[in-house]
């Protein structure tokens, strides 16, 4: 086994080579982790925000079917925004079509994890519907249930707050085809006389 023999300048040479080696490897170690906090932490904050559900802060209203308004803060209850998007309950929106053209029954299969909804049949009310619960910002997560109108699957996002599922209403519009507009002054108009358009 042939061994090299170092000489004083070239063992100095090496030790210093280890030494600005290391200084640099412990430069690039005590920023790599800064970096990596701050991006992880911008990327948690991101998250958290996505999921953050604040409370709707504009009027819900309802046309009749002689063109006005419902009047007053009448629809008061559990709305959120979401992303910039305004959600509301399934049961909620059940209640407030009914007795209008664009009507529709809710129905629940918990096994299946799937929400049925069937266009032209009333709505039963199994209670706590159209009722506010108060005004603070929720934490959200992903809903899981399928949701079902007349047989055929929506291609819908929805949140669950609280243990409630809660759906984009211009999704909802667009499926079911009833108008939803908003204005300034009046807030959130739904519209169930006019089909559903693009604004």
């Amino acid at each position: 086994m042939m061994r090299t023999k170092l000489t004083g300048v070239k063992f100095a040479a090496i030790i210093l080579l280890l030494a600005v080696t290391g200084n640099v490897l412990a430069a690039g170690y005590q920023m790599l982790p800064e970096a990596y906090i701050a991006n992880e932490s911008a990327a948690i904050s991101l998250n958290q925000d996505a999921l953050k559900a604040t409370p709707l802060s504009s009027t819900l209203r309802m046309k009749k079917n002689d063109g006005s308004l419902s009047g007053g803060v009448y629809w008061d209850f559990d709305a959120y925004t979401i992303r910039d998007y305004n959600y509301l309950k399934l049961r909620d929106l059940a209640c407030m079509l009914d007795r209008t053209p664009k009507y529709f029954s809710i129905d629940w299969d918990g096994k299946s994890n799937v929400i049925a909804l069937t266009s032209g049949k009333s709505y039963q009310r199994i209670g706590g519907e159209l009722i506010g619960k108060g005004k603070e910002v929720k934490q959200t997560s992903s809903s899981t249930a399928k949701i079902m109108l007349d047989g055929v699957e929506l291609d819908v996002n929805g949140y669950n707050i609280d243990g409630n599922n809660y759906y984009r209403l211009r999704d909802i519009a667009q499926a079911m085809s009833f108008y939803i507009s908003w204005d300034p002054e009046l807030g959130i108009i739904v519209d169930p006389y006019s089909e559903y358009a693009l604004e």
